[in-house]
């Protein structure tokens, strides 16, 4: 668990882990990053109570969501485990039963990689908003009470969320990681997803929550771009097969953005364009893409076409 300057949540967080209910022992490691309100006092507190679950992290200066992960992270795959869970202090649990299905799905299953499932968004006030649990990917076939995420369907849609996923500890291996600029947890599930297929469980399992001081839910749609950008800029560089379609639909999104919104680490809109161009493969990709661009004169189309054709581009 990560937490920062979340002292109106991290309790209801602490909380939904301690309610787990398992026939196995299972310990909590909060990554504590010099918050400026209560939340370290809050931690240790509760660490106070549960000596022998609760493991603190204490940086004695902020080093940022990315360094307090990989504290964490480093602690996790430091300890005795087999399996690693993970909630971020602003999100909870809501099943109490979440790990141990999580388990069990993991020891009956060993050449699966991960357990992941549907959640529940909360907003700042915990009033409960809309469920969202993937339905089954078609084509696909149910296994128990969900289905099989192969490394396909990864690449498609986004069916593994932070805050309710248990993966395989042993299979992890960080010198694979050295190649990018920083691990996110997308490296980390596709990483997991190469190495043996997930399984989604359709059952709710965890609460997202929605508030002004979350890192990701509130920072704005142009900022939110932006991380995404940048992740999976990296993860196309690596693996161009496997996450064309995302990044393809993070470059439309950001030219969806209104021509005022602006983010510095967000490329320039004709940057944007010539890499959408640079991935098209067939003639209806690229009227599409035209259509969608706005570009509507016909010689110039014609011409752009032809060019892509003459160098082999499009068939």
């Amino acid at each position: 668990m990560v937490a920062y300057n979340h002292q109106d949540f991290v309790a209801r967080a602490i909380e939904s882990v301690l309610k787990q209910q398992t026939d196995f022992r299972y310990k909590l490691f909060i990554g504590e990053d010099y918050s400026t309100d209560n939340t370290r006092s809050i931690c240790i507190e509760y660490a106070k109570m549960h000596p022998d679950i609760i493991e603190l992290i204490l940086h004695e200066k902020n080093v940022g969501p990315t360094a307090n992960a990989q504290a964490v992270y480093r602690a996790c795959f430091n300890s005795e485990a087999s399996f690693v869970a993970m909630c971020e202090g602003d999100d909870y649990w809501i099943d109490p039963n979440k790990l141990q299905k999580q388990v069990d799905f993991l020891r009956a299953n060993s050449d699966y990689s991960l357990v992941s499932g549907g959640f529940m968004e909360v907003d700042e006030n915990g009033s409960e908003g809309q469920m969202r649990v993937h339905k089954l990917p078609t084509g696909e076939k149910m296994l128990g009470n969900g289905f099989v995420i192969t490394k396909e369907i990864f690449a498609r849609q986004w069916y593994v969320n932070t805050f309710t996923i248990t993966f395989r500890k042993e299979w992890i291996d960080f010198e694979a990681f050295k190649k990018y600029e920083a691990i996110k947890d997308t490296h980390l599930f596709y990483y997991l997803i190469q190495k043996g297929p997930g399984y989604y469980l359709l059952d709710v399992l965890a609460a997202y929550r929605k508030h002004s001081g979350g890192v990701f839910s509130a920072i704005g749609r142009a900022a939110q771009l932006s991380q995404l950008y940048k992740d999976y800029s990296q993860l196309y560089r690596y693996h161009p097969i496997d996450f064309e379609i995302k990044y393809k639909r993070i470059l439309i999104d950001i030219l969806r953005l209104p021509a005022d919104v602006f983010h510095k680490s967000l490329p320039k809109r004709a940057a944007v364009q010539r890499k959408l161009f640079s991935m098209v493969k067939t003639e209806n990709d690229f009227f599409e893409l035209c259509s969608f661009v706005g570009v509507k004169n016909p010689r110039l189309i014609s011409l752009s076409l032809r060019l892509l054709r003459l160098f082999g581009k499009v068939r």
